[in-house]
């Protein structure tokens, strides 16, 4: 059987990995040739500062966000903490972590998962979404990561601290 000539190339970016697929197209009985589609898939791995603790995510996230609420910026040192959340079937953690529990303002619980050797969070989980998995945007170590969707606990956040024109903002 001969197959159709395609191109593999997927540029430069970061975080690809291509996947060829073999499929029948509609219309075409048996007998008819076969087509190979190209379909890029992200995969993207987060890690803590030494490397120990990791998590690899197949896909686009569901949701990006930065919080601006005191306990994020405690947590991150830093202004406001940015998530990328994944479904826990799309995320795949290797390494040992310890874990850090808390109460957010709503009454819900956060574990937060990070690197015994050097302190990094890598990931975090909510008790009141169990299938999603939460992983800190800086741990990719990507600038084309993706900019966040939606800004909360804008009250909290600092005067000088810009947000994506096109975020979903609350207070």
């Amino acid at each position: 059987m001969r197959l159709p000539s395609i191109d593999c190339a997927t540029g430069s970016g970061r975080g690809f990995a291509p996947i060829l697929r073999l499929q029948r197209r509609a219309g075409f009985g048996p007998g008819a040739p076969d087509v190979i589609d190209f379909v890029s898939m992200t995969t993207r791995t987060a890690m803590c500062s030494c490397g120990q603790l990791r998590v690899t995510c197949e896909g686009n996230p569901v949701r990006i966000s930065m919080c601006h609420c005191l306990e994020c910026q405690k947590r991150t040192g830093s202004t406001y903490g940015v998530q990328a959340r994944w479904p826990a079937a799309q995320a795949v953690v290797e390494g040992r972590s310890s874990r850090y529990v808390r109460t957010g303002d709503e009454g819900n619980q956060v574990t937060f998962h990070f690197c015994p050797d050097c302190g990094s969070t890598v990931y975090y989980r909510f008790d009141a979404v169990p299938e999603i998995v939460a992983v800190a945007v800086g741990n990719f170590a990507d600038p084309d990561f993706p900019p966040p969707k939606f800004s909360v606990y804008e009250d909290r956040m600092h005067r000088w601290v810009e947000v994506p024109s096109d975020a979903e903002r609350t207070s």
